[in-house]
């Protein structure tokens, strides 16, 4: 394992989210807490930084998740002696897989494997992304909006990375990177894989692709690290298309064998929503899942992944207390859990809370 993976691109960055962060936000939920405020929500992404670089079980990201115990026991004892009675709600976003990366397992990356087949077209790669950088740019943002001392030494310090009164450090858009004659760029999200083409703006088709490339479905899919390809059909919508088999979501049709086992109950009701969004592209490709390993192979190089299908990253949680119990039919996707957390508020609001005692 090489120093990228060991210990991050940006050591320093790792210090800021799991630790700088972790310290503001425990300060300013106490903050919150001591003035009684209704509620408060937090962010926490040291262990989705250090799993990232470290993987989801390694001693680096155990240590994180010890030390985040230790400040929920400092809030609980904060909610006690707040003037007002305060519960704590626990939740992830999503999990992570783990498992050596697509290129170290293949000795290519997903845009080397799409330029095999698409020989056509130059294929344009951007094979990383900037998720810490984002996390920090929302707490220095917030800082110089809410803090007009701080918010002018970070502006001078920022420089040319102010942009409509917001810094943006560490990111780039891709556009200012983008070769004009790029006529394919391959985006990845953990282990799973976006590919756009350049040349117009509506989805190309799976009948399109078969005619101008015959064959690159198939063969995408035929590589040992492909888990599945979903492409939309003019005939049929939504296609996910497997080594032995295709899934037909708009009716829930299976030919040969479901490209989908493995990847979870819930996996075609995800991929019939993501297959409507207007910038969904041409192709999601999704690394395999090995069901025996708990493995993905992402396609960025990162050990602990999420973005795609496959493994605990499709497993979030959420913590809370018996008295605020579940009322949603099923708690599936963020749209559930956002009327799950309105409900309670909503419950509560106006009435005295219930004593957090025993919870």
């Amino acid at each position: 394992m090489d120093k990228h993976h060991r210990g991050g691109k940006y050591p320093l960055l790792r210090v800021f989210t799991a630790v700088i962060m972790r310290e503001l936000n425990v300060y300013t939920l106490i903050g919150d807490m001591f003035g009684g405020v209704k509620s408060a929500y937090a962010t926490f992404v040291g262990y989705d930084e250090v799993t990232h670089h470290s993987g989801v079980e390694s001693l680096d990201a155990l240590d994180i998740l010890r030390k985040l115990d230790e400040q929920f026991v400092r809030l609980e004892s904060v909610a006690a002696d707040a003037a007002r009675p305060y519960h704590l709600v626990v939740l992830s976003d999503h999990g992570q897989s783990g498992g050596p990366t697509f290129k170290q397992r293949y000795g290519l990356d997903l845009q080397e494997l799409v330029q095999q087949h698409a020989r056509q077209f130059l294929v344009q790669g951007f094979m990383e992304t900037n998720e810490s950088w984002g996390n920090v740019n929302v707490v220095v943002n917030d800082v110089m909006q809410n803090d007009k001392k701080s918010g002018k030494w970070i502006k001078r310090a920022a420089g040319n990375n102010v942009q409509d009164g917001e810094v943006q450090v560490g990111e780039e858009e891709l556009a200012d990177d983008l070769k004009p004659e790029a006529g394919i760029i391959v985006l990845a999200s953990g282990n799973l894989g976006l590919v756009y083409g350049t040349k117009r703006d509506t989805r190309v088709t799976l009948e399109e692709i078969d005619g101008l490339f015959p064959g690159l479905l198939e063969n995408l899919v035929q590589h040992e690290g492909i888990g599945w390809v979903m492409v939309q059909s003019s005939a049929h919508e939504g296609v996910v298309i497997g080594k032995n088999g295709r899934y037909y979501l708009n009716d829930d049709r299976i030919e040969g064998e479901n490209p989908l086992t493995g990847f979870g109950p819930n996996a075609a009701r995800h991929l019939k929503r993501y297959n409507q969004f207007p910038d969904a592209p041409d192709l999601y490709i999704n690394s395999f899942y090995n069901v025996e390993t708990n493995e993905v192979a992402a396609f960025e190089e990162l050990i602990g992944c999420h973005g795609g299908m496959g493994g605990y990253q499709t497993r979030p949680f959420i913590l809370h207390p018996k008295v605020l119990p579940i009322t949603e039919p099923e708690l599936v996707g963020a749209a559930s859990v956002y009327r799950q957390f309105k409900h309670w508020l909503a419950e509560l609001q106006g009435s005295p809370l219930p004593a957090p005692a025993g919870d």
